[in-house]
């Protein structure tokens, strides 16, 4: 059984707590993972994560989403079963067990590629999520921490494949496929979900029409949105963050979630 695993559950975990969960599922990290770990600004938390792993040992089977929604594209077929995408053959530099582990020049410029590409693309969230009034006319005057029970009922409905279709057909282009052959099974449908879970969240802390945040947040909370993604085809999902958390269960009622249930604090 396949489980997708977020850096945050492996930050936590033990090696001796990862090595149980590899010996029950095979653990599967989007190239998202990775990414994080190199660009971690803690180099003792970016080392300290590095030795949980054996020096000849792969952390999981990598998974790269966007290679995966143009397969899609061009086949008019979900990326389904994920297993058979996955790749097994990345493992992490010994070096980075230590924290004064020198990058390459051109890994650091390939890093400060992706961290570009992250700013752009919180940019195109903010404008997409500032639209969310459109899709819930409900919360068009939606307050910055307004009432958490709109945005809980709005994020039920979110959870409706019905609507999930409705708002990508919405913004389908004609290379994409169809809207009626897309279900959970496809990375497009998927992505469409998570999006549109993230958007209601950042109504909720931002105002609905908020398109100006400036947030190094936001930065993370798509991060997150590359994890759920495989979790919620897959169905299984590790990770401790609260919201990743909300929305997986919303996306996957039924599906395997670890911590299955979260301490309160104190407790």
């Amino acid at each position: 059984m396949l489980i997708v695993v977020d850096k945050c559950w492996f930050q936590s975990a033990t090696s001796a707590e990862i090595r149980r969960l590899k010996s029950l599922y095979r653990l599967v990290l989007p190239d998202t993972f990775y990414l994080e770990l190199l660009t971690d600004e803690n180099r003792e938390n970016r080392a300290s994560l590095a030795r949980k792993f054996g020096p000849a040992e792969n952390p999981g089977a990598r998974v790269f989403l966007p290679e995966l929604v143009h397969w899609e594209i061009e086949r008019r077929e979900p990326a389904h079963p994920l297993d058979q995408f996955l790749k097994d053959n990345f493992y992490l530099n010994p070096g980075l067990t230590a924290p004064t582990f020198p990058f390459r020049e051109d890994d650091s410029e390939q890093l400060a590629r992706w961290e570009n590409k992250n700013i752009a693309a919180v940019e195109q969230f903010k404008a997409q999520a500032s639209t969310i009034a459109h899709w819930f006319p409900e919360l068009k005057h939606f307050p910055p921490g307004g009432s958490a029970h709109l945005i809980d009922e709005a994020m039920v409905k979110a959870g409706n494949p019905q609507i999930v279709l409705e708002i990508y057909d919405r913004f389908r282009s004609n290379r994409m496929p169809p809207t009626q052959i897309l279900d959970g099974r496809w990375i497009l449908f998927r992505y469409t979900q998570m999006n549109l879970f993230a958007s209601l969240e950042y109504a909720r802390r931002y105002g609905a029409g908020a398109a100006t945040v400036v947030s190094k947040r936001l930065h993370n909370d798509l991060m997150d949105l590359d994890y759920l993604i495989p979790a919620t085809m897959v169905g299984a999902f590790a990770t401790l963050d609260k919201i990743p958390r909300k929305f997986f269960r919303l996306a996957c009622p039924n599906g395997l979630l670890i911590p299955e249930i979260m301490e309160a604090p104190g407790s």
